[in-house]
């Protein structure tokens, strides 16, 4: 019950930000019955994080997240993760690509013995959130994107594809919009 209000409170609060990020760290987030272990390694990850990328975000790694089209349409190329690291490149890389986030309190609990246990485990799952944080810091510092690169890639990408298809390459460059856009 709950997590369904942590959702409807996102939902609700659409239009004041491109996302949200549902945050147990922050005033009115709830942990209960978080592994001492794992919330060691978060909380590192999220230090090491805000150092070496200067984001002020508190919890990137929680599932609870609410993106609008744009952001996961821009995130989608830059996910390489198989594993649980993924929850990490889905709250970095929206932050990266400069885009507005939100962080919102929401519930934690841990599994009960009748939920079955989780197949999360921190040393195998380490190295991980090691190489999502690795590529955030090649991609900040040594690729310079932004969410307008980003975009224009995508848009160049969706053209080529159209003039492989119909053959045509001129079809639209004799309006002066068309031949800025071309120069663009």
């Amino acid at each position: 019950v709950e997590n369904i209000q942590d959702i409807l409170k996102m939902i609700s609060q659409i239009g004041q930000a491109d996302g949200f990020l549902g945050s147990r760290y922050i005033k009115e987030g709830v942990l209960v019955n978080y592994p001492s272990i794992k919330k060691i390694a978060n909380r590192s990850f999220h230090a090491l994080a805000k150092f070496l990328l200067g984001i002020s975000s508190i919890d990137v790694t929680n599932n609870f997240k609410l993106y609008k089209y744009e952001v996961v349409r821009d995130i989608l190329p830059f996910l390489k993760s198989s594993g649980f690291s993924v929850n990490a490149e889905t709250g970095l890389y929206p932050l990266l690509l400069g885009y507005k986030l939100k962080e919102v309190p929401v519930h934690w609990i841990g599994r009960t013995p009748e939920m079955g246990t989780s197949s999360f485990k921190v040393f195998k799952a380490g190295p991980g959130y090691l190489e999502v944080l690795k590529d955030a810091i090649k991609f900040k510092y040594l690729k310079k994107h932004s969410r307008k690169t980003s975009l224009q890639d995508s848009e160049k990408t969706h053209f080529d594809s159209l003039i492989r298809k119909t053959g045509e390459t001129y079809y639209g460059n004799l309006r002066p919009v068309a031949k800025i856009r071309f120069t663009r």
